[in-house]
């Protein structure tokens, strides 16, 4: 499970799910881009990774990937907060190991 703190994992995360989904029903990357009003090269920039989606276009991909819920495009995300050092201070969770 890759974390969700580094920009490119979640960008290449999100975009393996969204392959994985537009295949599974069958769609080319130029019907989907039709389906989301994205054109089919951003379509695949987002599949392999090289942008993030925002929440708009998140949406409009759970739709036109006929899915309930968006969760499915996050699986194999996941997230550790940031964890507190003392009163008033927050640091990473490796910075905290680190300083072990």
């Amino acid at each position: 499970m890759k974390d969700a703190g580094d920009r490119a994992s979640i960008a290449l995360v999100i975009g393996r799910n969204i392959a994985a989904a537009r295949k599974r029903i069958g769609l080319s990357q130029e019907r989907l881009g039709e389906l989301t009003g994205l054109h089919r090269t951003e379509i695949g920039k987002l599949e392999k990774g090289d942008r993030i989606p925002r929440a708009d276009t998140l949406f409009k991909l759970a739709v036109a990937l006929r899915l309930d819920d968006p969760g499915p495009l996050f699986a194999g995300l996941s997230y550790t907060p940031p964890t507190p050092l003392k009163k008033g201070a927050w640091a990473t969770r490796a910075a905290v190991e680190a300083d072990r």
